[in-house]
């Protein structure tokens, strides 16, 4: 709310009832009561929009700070479960490599053979 600064109260009730008295001059009362209605609703409206903004601001700080509760907790799960991951021996490393190769050695044979069926026997 940096726009509004040092309003001064008896200043702004004097602008308003000065705007009053030259709207109020030229209408008949059915529209002076009709005005007065519609800006009585006006006035209503906008402080419920108010109280709601700041309800919902209450309420989302709740909920911002639960959600980064919740957040840092998952962030130090995710970075003990990876430390756990790094710190694993290398020999479990060397274990999954030579896991690989049987199976890419696997392909080169049976594309071997296969290719062997494809020849024909004169050649």
């Amino acid at each position: 709310m940096d726009r509004i600064k040092c309003i001064n109260p008896a200043e702004l009730t004097a602008s308003i009832t000065a705007a009053a008295n030259i709207i109020a001059k030229n209408l008949s009362e059915d529209e002076l009561t009709l005005i007065s209605a519609v800006l009585t609703q006006l006035s209503d409206t906008l402080n419920t929009i108010a109280v709601v903004r700041s309800l919902n601001r209450e309420i989302c700080e709740k909920e911002d700070d639960k959600t980064n509760k919740v957040q840092s907790e998952n962030s130090k799960k995710t970075t003990e479960k990876n430390s756990a991951q790094t710190d694993k021996p290398a020999a479990d490393k060397g274990k999954n490599a030579t896991q690989r190769k049987p199976n890419s050695s696997r392909k080169q044979s049976s594309s071997a053979s296969e290719s062997a069926k494809t020849k024909k026997p004169s050649e």
